[in-house]
C-alpha cells in the first residue's frame, strides 16, 4: 500500500510531496490546484509498463490531443507539442528534454521509482522519443514514433490496467460498465455489489445484463427494469461499486466521486467502500470539491474501527502548491465544528 507519493515536475507540481496516506484517501482542493494531475500521476506511476499509452489516454481525454493527432502549426515550436503541457521544467541543458519523477512508497526501503522522459529535440521533424521506467530496476522502455502516426479521433480511456482501475469524473462509459459486471458475474463480488445496491433501492432482487445494458429486477415488477431508470445516482453508485470489485488488490481512482450522487447517497456510499476496501484489499484516491462528501467521507471513517481514511488539502503556496494532511481525528474535528477543508 502506497504510504506516501512524490511527483516532480508533472503539470503544476515543481515537486510536491504526500504523506500520511491511508487505504482510503479523499483529495480536496481549489480548482486548478491539481487534484485531477495527481490522480493522473499516482495512475502513471501504477498501471505498468506501457506508460506511453497511459499518456496518451491522459492528453486525450483532457481535449489536448486533437482529432488529427499529435499536431503543431508552428514546427519551429515544441511548446506547443501536446506532450509538453505535462511536465513543468525542461531538463537543465537540454531546452526540448521534459522529465518528470513519480516516488511511491510503501516504507523507507520499499518503493517504486518512475522516470518518465519525452525528448522533442527533432519534433518539428517529426520525431517523439519517450522513455519510462525504473532505471535501477532495468525496466526503461523507450519508444520513437512520428507525431502523425497515431489516429486519436477515437481512442477510448482504457479504465483498467492490471489490478488497477481509474474512473474519470465523467464515469464509466456503458462498455466500460458492462465490462465490469461481466469480470465479476457470478462471483461472490457480484453478490456483495447486489448487497450494497440495496441500500438505495430496497426493491432490487437481482442485478443482470440484458441486450448489452445492465437491468434490475425488482420486487412486484413484472418485467426488469433498466437500471438508468432507477436514477443517475443509482447508476453512478453501481459503476463505483463494480470499479471497486475490479481493483480486488490494487488501486482505485476516482475523480470526483461526487458527480450525480445525492448526499444522502454518499452516506451509503462511503461505508461500502471502506468495507469493501479492506476485504479485497484495494487502496482507493478519490477527489471531490464537495462539502456533503467530505462530511459523509469523515462519518464513514469515523465509524470504521480501523484508521483507513485521510483526507488531502492541496494549496498553493507561493508559487508552489503542497499538501495538508488529516487524520481521521483531526477530519472529525474539521467537520463537527463546520471548518473549511476544501
Amino acid at each position: 500500500m502506497i504510504t506516501s507519493f512524490r511527483v516532480q515536475s508533472y503539470r503544476q507540481f515543481a515537486d510536491l510531496e504526500v504523506n500520511g496516506l491511508k487505504r482510503i484517501n479523499l483529495i480536496v482542493g481549489d480548482n486548478g490546484v491539481g487534484k485531477t494531475s495527481l490522480l493522473e500521476a499516482l495512475w502513471l506511476c501504477v498501471s505498468g509498463s506501457n506508460r506511453l499509452d497511459v499518456v496518451l489516454d491522459i492528453l486525450s481525454s483532457r481535449g489536448e490531443i486533437f482529432r488529427r493527432g499529435i499536431h503543431i502549426e508552428h514546427p519551429d515550436d515544441t511548446r506547443r507539442s501536446p506532450f509538453a503541457t505535462l511536465f513543468s521544467n525542461a531538463i537543465d541543458g537540454c531546452e526540448n528534454v521534459y522529465a518528470s519523477f513519480l516516488k511511491a512508497s510503501a516504507s523507507a526501503d520499499n518503493y517504486e521509482l518512475i522516470l518518465i522522459e519525452i525528448d522533442l529535440e527533432e519534433f518539428s521533424s517529426g520525431k517523439v522519443r519517450f522513455t519510462a521506467g525504473d532505471e535501477d530496476k532495468d525496466t526503461l522502455r523507450k519508444f520513437e514514433f512520428g507525431h502523425d502516426a497515431f489516429d486519436f479521433s477515437e481512442r477510448q480511456f482504457s479504465c483498467k490496467r492490471g489490478d488497477n482501475v481509474f474512473v474519470p469524473a465523467a464515469g464509466l462509459d456503458q462498455k466500460a460498465s458492462i465490462d465490469f459486471w461481466e469480470r465479476i458475474s457470478l462471483t461472490d463480488v457480484e453478490d456483495d455489489v447486489e448487497a450494497a445496491l440495496r441500500a438505495f433501492v430496497p426493491d432490487l432482487l437481482r442485478l443482470s445484463l440484458i441486450a448489452g445494458r445492465p437491468v434490475a429486477r425488482l420486487k412486484g415488477a413484472a418485467t426488469p427494469v433498466p437500471l438508468k431508470r432507477l436514477g443517475e445516482g443509482v447508476s453512478r453508485a453501481f459503476a463505483l461499486m463494480a470499479a471497486m470489485a475490479n481493483a480486488r488488490n490494487g488501486v482505485l481512482l476516482i475523480d470526483e466521486i461526487e458527480v450525480g450522487l445525492h448526499r444522502t447517497t454518499l452516506a451509503k456510499l462511503w461505508p461500502f467502500l471502506f468495507e469493501a476496501a479492506k476485504r479485497l484489499n484495494v487502496q482507493v484516491f478519490a477527489t471531490t470539491h464537495s462539502w456533503d462528501c467530505i462530511a459523509a467521507f469523515a462519518a464513514a471513517a469515523k465509524a470504521t474501527p480501523e484508521d483507513d481514511g485521510s483526507l488531502v488539502r492541496l494549496e498553493e503556496q507561493g508559487d508552489r502548491i503542497v499538501a495538508i494532511y488529516y487524520d481521521e481525528r483531526q477530519l472529525a474535528a474539521a467537520t463537527e465544528h463546520g471548518i473549511e477543508v476544501r
